[in-house]
């Protein structure tokens, strides 16, 4: 990519449930009109603004894929391949940069989908100012607002 440009903006991190599944879709036209090109992504980056999680987050898996849906769906799961797995992720304020285990191609025509699971281990409280909905779609112009994890 040839951008560093922040398309969303949630809380991937920051929930109260043992376990999180979320599915986030990033549009081919956004991520265009932000000054990215088609390319292989190797790396992702979250922006943490206020770290309030107390433990490392357990087996977090991350999974990309194309589609050329321009909405997720509640009910359906859109299919994706695994880029990057660990079984403890320390968040930290700030950029948390994650290293693709498998680089991902990107032709830039389709929408792409980032599916993020972990597990929490030990459920706490966590005050969050956005939740993420079960999935969620990104965009350029609408940014959520900021996350507390």
């Amino acid at each position: 990519f040839s951008s560093t440009e922040t398309i969303f903006q949630g809380s991937l991190f920051g929930s109260t449930e043992e376990d999180e599944r979320t599915q986030i879709l990033y549009r081919a036209s956004d991520l265009l009109a932000a000054g990215f090109t088609k390319g292989t992504i190797n790396q992702l980056s979250f922006n943490v603004t206020q770290k309030a999680s107390l433990f490392p987050f357990q087996n977090l898996n991350i999974k990309m894929g194309c589609t050329f849906k321009t909405e997720l769906n509640d009910s359906v799961w859109e299919p994706t391949t695994p880029v990057y797995s660990t079984t403890l992720f320390t968040t930290v304020a700030g950029w948390n940069d994650i290293f693709l285990q498998s680089t991902f191609d990107w032709d830039g025509n389709t929408n792409i989908v980032i599916e993020i699971c972990h597990r929490i281990g030990r459920i706490r409280k966590t005050r969050t100012i956005a939740s993420l909905r079960r999935k969620k779609d990104a965009n350029v112009n609408k940014p959520e607002k900021e996350m507390i994890i």
